[in-house]
């Protein structure tokens, strides 16, 4: 059985009927009709926003690697219902489908969790609708410049796992975390939040110091913070 599967290096661009390609070895190609598409891999072209993608049912992994993302627009991935993973990052190795969590399940082991990586980019925020997920997704936002997340940033599901470490974050507010922890410990994920390596001010985190529940899932930086009573 065969995959449909492109690959597409180089500089490219977005036209209204579809990203165009241009690049050493790759003809000009027009994605237009996405319909039949399992896997795209957009490597090292050098972009700095994801567009909004055409409707691609079938697609199960979207590679946009090596590249310089600074913004992800609003419901980006909306039209992508089968992603199963996606690697935007610029990681240089062992991936994300090699390591433990590739098998994560649910607490009654009925579904495996789904990936976005945006690691290693320029993000610098996350605006309302940043991320409208669709499925549990597990999110890598790690070693951006991430220095402010909007309340309304995760429209639809919550992340299962959110990895937010080696940012710019001087706070983390509740409005955004604490929705993201409650869904993690109500539904039994073996997981975790990651702030650790961000710039936080102890301020910022008192609504967490005084519930020892939040405190086991969440990595926090080594702050010499006074616990609340």
């Amino acid at each position: 059985m065969t995959h449909p599967y492109l690959p597409l290096r180089g500089r490219w661009t977005w036209s209204p009927i579809g990203p165009v390609a241009r690049g050493r070895g790759c003809p000009k190609a027009r994605l237009g009709n996405m319909e039949a598409l399992e896997k795209l891999q957009v490597s090292g072209s050098s972009l700095t926003s994801l567009p909004a993608l055409p409707r691609a049912p079938r697609l199960i992994e979207l590679f946009l690697d090596n590249n310089l993302i600074l913004s992800v627009p609003p419901k980006t991935f909306t039209q992508l219902s089968s992603l199963m993973q996606l690697m935007a990052g610029a990681r240089h190795h062992t991936p994300r489908a090699e390591s433990p969590f590739h098998t994560c399940t649910s607490n009654d082991g009925s579904y495996a969790f789904q990936y976005l990586d945006l690691a290693f980019n320029s993000l610098h925020s996350l605006r309302q609708d940043s991320l409208h997920l669709s499925h549990d997704v597990m999110v890598f936002l790690d070693h951006n410049v991430i220095a402010y997340i909007d309340e309304r940033a995760f429209s639809g599901h919550l992340p299962t796992l959110l990895d937010v470490s080696s940012n710019a974050l001087t706070g983390l507010d509740q409005r955004v975390f604490q929705p993201i922890l409650d869904n993690i410990i109500s539904h039994q994920y073996d997981s975790y939040v990651d702030a650790t390596y961000n710039p936080l001010q102890c301020s910022s985190i008192h609504w967490l110091l005084g519930d020892n529940m939040y405190l086991y899932f969440i990595a926090l930086p080594d702050l010499q913070c006074r616990r609340a009573h």
